[in-house]
């Protein structure tokens, strides 16, 4: 007979369950939904120690930038307001001032050219000439109060107008010392070297000729930007890739580019290794040349009337240009265009005082090398995990199939009615148990 479960709800003598009595151990879950939770549990635990991992990255890289460009701008800082006390200091002396001011008051005439070719520029040249060779000036200049050139150690620039920014000539007649952004000087300064062309980038350590209270006009100190303006910004920067520079509110490039090369094979700077990239870069999104797909990078201000300037006038700054001329500052390490057509991410900060912004940037490729390495990493990871498991759940799978058939063949052939008899569970004195599978049901009972 079969041996039956009493149901516990019935009352003594109540109609017994039909339900057969189980033995043996309890049939196993399901291999599929713990494969699958067991892949999902690993790859989201992969995920989360990537995207840890990744923000981390984004974090030192965002800490560095900052770091580096406060330090920038700290220098670069201290170095405007050394030229500016430079100057300041000399229009204090008060054999320079008194010169100054003859030539400042008097007339133009022949008696201004008396002046001019006798005590007035020779004293002034014989005062400002230990400066320029100490401070590595290249000149000097006597500006009206509207920025006409009346005297100069160097002769041609006499007379000439110099494209000072108002902001500069402002501070001026506030009798304010200040020094002025890069601007296009007139003339060639030098023989030999980018001042030997017309046009090149000059800047203006510029202090005010005051008398009686009122400017008279003001002595400037040229600097070359391409001396230590611009190496000031090579101290420090990121990588291979990694460039540190300075631009004006208009996103115009005002220190040397490290890439002046590339700027040349693009076609954004002229072949001519006398043209610096300082007023001739603009900090821009580059076009794409449709023709030939080619990187077309913008220029500065000197073609802002070709149509190379015009067509660079409608590319819109870079991200980070465009947020620096707002004033503000910051980082980006999520990555944007940089000016030379490459994705960069970058710091910024604005020096209000002199409108000058500072920037250093790093290809986001270079920065992210490691990144990509580790997510590779974490691919095949992923992967292995995977096949891994898969592999679990298929050898486990296989095994119980494997098991339940050889049970199945170590059964004998013995039946009663539909169930399969096998090995003997006990014996006594009221008769024999058997282990019996239901043939229909599949499920182990016990038969007496």
């Amino acid at each position: 007979m079969v041996l039956f479960r009493q149901n516990p709800d019935l009352p003594p003598g109540g109609e017994p369950s039909t339900s057969a009595i189980s033995f043996g151990r309890p049939r196993g879950l399901p291999i599929a939904p713990l494969v699958v939770a067991a892949v999902l549990l690993v790859l989201g635990l992969i995920a989360w120690v990537g995207y840890r991992a990744e923000d981390s990255m984004r974090q030192a890289h965002r800490q560095s930038l900052r770091a580096i460009v406060s330090a920038n701008a700290a220098l670069m800082q201290t170095w405007l307001d050394d030229r500016r006390e430079d100057v300041a200091g000399i229009v204090e002396e008060t054999a320079v001032a008194n010169a100054a001011l003859d030539l400042l008051t008097t007339p133009l005439g022949p008696q201004r050219e008396i002046i001019q070719t006798d005590r007035v520029v020779g004293e002034l040249t014989r005062q400002l000439k230990s400066v320029e060779r100490e401070r590595q000036y290249v000149g000097w200049a006597l500006l009206s109060i509207e920025g006409q050139v009346v005297a100069s150690s160097h002769d041609e620039l006499t007379t000439r107008q110099l494209p000072i920014a108002p902001d500069s000539l402002e501070r001026i007649t506030t009798r304010s010392a200040t020094v002025c952004r890069p601007l296009r000087c007139p003339i060639a300064l030098e023989r030999e070297g980018p001042l030997s062309r017309d046009g090149a980038a000059v800047m203006c350590a510029m202090a005010p000729i005051v008398r009686g209270g009122r400017t008279e006009g003001s002595l400037a100190l040229l600097l070359d930007p391409l001396d230590r303006f611009s190496e000031l910004l090579s101290v420090t920067w990121m990588g291979g890739s990694g460039e540190s520079y300075a631009f004006d509110r208009n996103g115009v490039l005002l220190s040397r580019s490290r890439f002046e090369q590339q700027l040349r094979a693009t076609g954004a700077l002229d072949p001519d290794v006398t043209v610096a990239s300082p007023l001739n870069i603009a900090i821009r999104v580059p076009s794409v040349d449709s023709a030939t797909g080619s990187i077309v990078a913008p220029t500065g201000d000197a073609a802002s009337s070709s149509p190379t300037g015009a067509m660079r006038d409608k590319q819109p700054l870079t991200w980070m240009a465009d947020q620096a001329t707002r004033g503000s500052q910051g980082e980006n390490v999520e990555g944007y265009p940089g000016y030379r057509g490459t994705t960069v991410i970058g710091a910024w900060k604005w020096l209000p005082e002199y409108g000058i912004g500072i920037a250093t940037e790093i290809e986001a490729r270079e920065a992210y090398t490691a990144m990509r390495l580790l997510k590779l990493a974490y691919g095949v990871v992923s992967g292995l995990a995977f096949v891994s498991i898969i592999g679990v759940g298929v050898v486990v799978s296989a095994r119980r199939r494997i098991s339940g058939r050889a049970v199945l063949a170590g059964r004998s052939d013995r039946r009663l009615g539909q169930y399969h008899l096998s090995e003997l569970i006990g014996r006594g004195g009221m008769g024999s148990v058997y282990r019996g599978m239901h043939g229909v049901l599949k499920r182990d009972v016990a038969v007496k």
